[in-house]
């Protein structure tokens, strides 16, 4: 049986809000050096699987703290 194996990855904080599952996701303006926070509504995004196998994979990421000496 031929599959077609489609792809999307988001990658920041997960938030839910009212049901709606949402991505924040943080990058620094190369000049400014500021940190820019863009969010993004990824709910119909993710409904596009609804009724189809899909696999789904979290990474979980922290930032950690350096040990003082």
């Amino acid at each position: 049986m031929a599959k077609y194996s489609g792809q999307v990855s988001y990658k920041g904080l997960v938030s839910v809000e009212d049901g709606q599952i949402f991505i924040t996701e943080s990058k620094k303006d190369p000049v400014t050096k500021a940190t820019i926070e863009e969010k993004f509504n990824i709910t119909d995004k993710l409904s596009e699987f609804d009724g189809k196998n899909a696999s789904f994979t979290v990474k979980e990421e922290q930032d950690l703290e350096p040990i003082e000496e």
